[in-house]
């Protein structure tokens, strides 16, 4: 069979280096979140995270209830439904594929943990779909652009905030451009997402940080309204730009804010 051409247009970069796959595969399974979990991987390809994960699985104690494999192109996925039958993956598994844009999929089951090498082009949907499902994702492991995971580890900024509110980070393995194929522009980096069961987070907070940090060089009683302002008992914190207000005050003010309007 002749090997399949890469789409750049859907951000079809593969890993072909062993060692970074196994890693990856790694770390992967050293974060399974105990038993009753679904499995659901974005960008399964044609099994490169896929099949080395489904070996592992077999011989863990903590199985999947069922294992999800989102791929919009059904190339991959029609080569991939044929390695999982010759290793009888199918047999051991509860598989299903998965043929919509992962932004576009509606994740009905509970306790997900989601994995993948995902293209770069779709991070920021991916970062919004995970938002907008947060009660039912118990951890995220992706493979994404370094410059973003560094974003995101730093709560100096919206996205940064937003996920530091949801979840804790760990950082994983760190992957140049030419271990993969076709070689992206950028490096990526592995991280892992474990939910902290933050009962206030909400796509609501999440605009409220938003908010706040639209103006992030002005001082907070520049930024609230009227009535927002009205219900802050600690009157110093107004003076307080965005920038430098820690994750737990941003918490605390929104939950000042959500109290009082309800």
């Amino acid at each position: 069979m002749l090997p399949i051409r890469k789409r750049k247009s859907i951000g079809q970069h593969l890993l072909i280096n062993k060692e970074v796959i196994s890693n990856i595969c790694d770390f992967i399974i050293d974060n399974i979140p105990g038993n009753s979990y679904t499995l659901f991987e974005i960008g399964s390809g044609e099994g490169t995270i896929t099949l080395p994960i489904l070996k592992k699985l077999k011989t863990t104690p903590n199985k999947p209830l069922s294992i999800i494999l989102n791929e919009i192109d059904y190339r991959y996925t029609k080569i991939l439904k044929e390695k999982i039958e010759k290793e009888n993956f199918n047999k051991e598994f509860t598989i299903e594929f998965l043929n919509t844009p992962f932004e576009k999929c509606k994740l009905q089951q509970e306790n997900l943990y989601i994995i993948g090498n995902i293209p770069f082009y779709i991070t920021g949907l991916v970062f919004r779909k995970i938002i907008q499902n947060y009660e039912k994702i118990i951890n995220v492991v992706i493979n994404i652009q370094k410059e973003v995971v560094d974003k995101i580890s730093n709560p100096d900024n919206p996205l940064g905030i937003a996920i530091n509110i949801g979840w804790e980070i760990k950082k994983g393995i760190i992957i140049p451009p030419n271990f993969y194929d076709p070689k992206p522009k950028v490096f990526s980096q592995v991280v892992l997402l474990k939910t902290k069961n933050q009962k206030l987070f909400s796509e609501k907070l999440i605009k409220f940080v938003y908010k706040i940090f639209r103006n992030k060089k002005k001082i907070l009683k520049n930024i609230l309204n009227t009535q927002e302002k009205s219900l802050i008992p600690e009157i110093k914190i107004l003076d307080k730009r965005p920038i430098h207000l820690k994750i737990d005050e941003i918490i605390e003010l929104y939950k000042t804010i959500l109290n009082h309007q309800q």
